[in-house]
């Protein structure tokens, strides 16, 4: 039986498309850490190391509870907010920092071009993960980062969308 490719052949079509002097937007949105939350959804360890050692991609860490949390824990001892974080933490670990680290939800327009920093029509889940990572130490440079800035430099100015 042949073995199954990372992303149904994904990664290595987007190394050959790299080869012949393309570079494809690798952003893996609404995808947590399948390590904290196994569900088909999710990414392996070496999944997130391959999009950011390869292609410098993002990882967009999603709050949607059934990818946050598993559902083997029915004692609610751990807070799907607390899930949350330790996708985070656990991504920032493996990969040894928050730069490629966002933050994906259902919406996250911008309200206003020249509002600083930008404020999200979910600006409720901003805040709340705002308060969550300074909670948890993260400092205002490094949350700015996860919120938007990474995904604006790695994204929308690397690749001209902005």
């Amino acid at each position: 039986m042949p073995m199954k490719k990372p992303f149904g052949g994904i990664i290595e079509e987007c190394k050959r498309l790299k080869s012949l002097g393309h570079f494809p937007i690798v952003h893996a949105s609404h995808s947590n850490s399948k390590v904290i939350c196994d569900v088909s959804r999710n990414l392996k360890d070496e999944q997130i190391k391959a999009i950011v050692e390869e292609f410098d991609g993002t990882i967009g860490i999603v709050g949607y509870v059934p990818f946050v949390k598993p559902t083997g824990d029915k004692k609610d001892i751990v807070s799907p907010e607390e899930y949350y974080l330790k996708h985070i933490n656990h991504v920032k670990e493996l990969l040894g920092g928050i730069d490629n680290i966002v933050v994906s939800t259902d919406d996250m327009t911008f309200e206003g071009e020249e509002s600083e920093p930008p404020v999200y029509k979910h600006e409720e889940v901003a805040k709340e993960i705002r308060k969550l990572l300074q909670n948890d130490g993260y400092t205002n440079q490094d949350i700015e980062k996860i919120l938007h800035k990474n995904f604006e430099e790695k994204i929308l100015k690397k690749y001209n969308l902005s």
